[in-house]
């Protein structure tokens, strides 16, 4: 499950350290390089059939929840492979 721990995804996400695990997704504590900030980043489990259904839905599920602006719900700013 820690497979990501260290890398840096997308060009500027550093993985630091896993958070939990979901239904089809692990959330990961990173370190955003360019904006110098900590985020949170969502992955499909290693263990989900890496599907275009899969990540059609994990799609519609970023893209909801950047729809949504509160201050008690984490905003989503990027999505992609």
């Amino acid at each position: 499950m820690d497979q990501l721990v260290n890398l840096v995804v997308a060009g500027k996400y550093k993985v630091i350290r896993l958070l939990g695990v979901g239904g089809m997704g692990e959330v990961y504590e990173a370190w955003h390089q360019d904006l110098e900030r900590f985020v949170a980043i969502k992955v499909l489990r290693s263990g989900i059939k890496s599907s275009g259904e899969a990540e059609e839905r994990f799609k519609r599920e970023a893209k909801a929840s950047a729809a949504i602006g509160h201050p008690n719900i984490i905003q989503v700013f990027d999505f992609g492979k």
